[in-house]
This record gives structure tokens, sequence and C-alpha cells, in this order.
């Protein structure tokens, strides 16, 4: 599978690019995968770069959902979110 790597911003060195491997995939349909989300603050900063970047997103994948409020951002901002796991399946409870 192809996959874009998205850094928060581009460094002073090495390839000194905010996307990694996005070379070939410019204007592509992607998805966004999130190990963890919690407020969902940095999923929704790599989104904007990334449509900043020229591509267009299909929705956020995340395994765990910490339920802290990053489902309602996601969708708030327009873009699918749909998480593997909640809060309640490792800890028993949810805030």
């Amino acid at each position: 599978l192809d996959a874009v790597y998205v850094r928060k911003q581009a460094k002073g060195h090495g390839s000194r690019k905010q996307f990694e491997g996005a070379d070939h995939l410019a204007g592509k349909r992607l998805a966004i995968l999130e190990d963890t989300v919690t407020t969902g603050g940095s999923t929704l900063r790599a989104a904007e770069a990334l449509r900043a970047g020229g591509f267009e997103l299909a929705g956020v994948v995340a395994v765990v959902d910490r339920v802290e409020g990053a489902r309602e951002a996601i969708e708030a901002a327009g873009l699918p979110f749909v998480s593997l796991y909640r809060r309640r399946d490792f800890m028993g409870d949810e805030p």
C-alpha cells in the first residue's frame, strides 16, 4: 500500500519535506491512519497540511479512540471517523 508520512513541519535537515512518500501521490485521495486519538488536534493539523498539499481526504481511521473529543472535532471538520477500539475496550470505562 502507498503511504504518506506527515511531519508537523518541514525540517531544516534531511529531505526537508513535510510529507515523505508523497511525490508520486500528488492529488490522490487519502485516509489518515492514527494509532490513538485524544482531542483530534494533531490529526486535524495533519489533515490541514495534506489538504494544503493538494490531497483529498477520505476520512480518519484510528486504532484507539480515547473518547476525549477527537470524534466530534474530526467530524466537525467534515471528515468521516472510524475507530477500531474505544477506551472502554481496555479500561472498562469512558469519561
